[in-house]
């Protein structure tokens, strides 16, 4: 899959020196990056399954993808 950016402008107060400093939240951006993160989070599993298509695997050959069902290992 093809590298996709998201830019963002941070706004906050910040060290001169160092660059440490405080982030000012902004709820606006948050639900922009979360919509962003889930189209990319679609686009991939789109673009696996067509490959596990392709490649004729099954749900268990996906596994090696880090896809598909798993069992948790340590239930709350």
């Amino acid at each position: 899959m093809r590298k996709i950016f998201y830019v963002i402008e941070t706004n906050g107060t910040f060290c001169d020196h160092c660059e440490d400093g405080f982030v000012k939240f902004d709820a606006a951006e948050e639900t922009t990056w979360l919509a962003f993160r889930d189209r990319v989070d679609a686009a991939e599993a789109a673009e696996l399954a067509r490959i596990r298509k392709k490649l004729k695997l099954t749900q268990i050959g996906s596994r090696a993808t880090g896809r598909g069902r798993q069992k948790c290992l340590f239930p709350l």
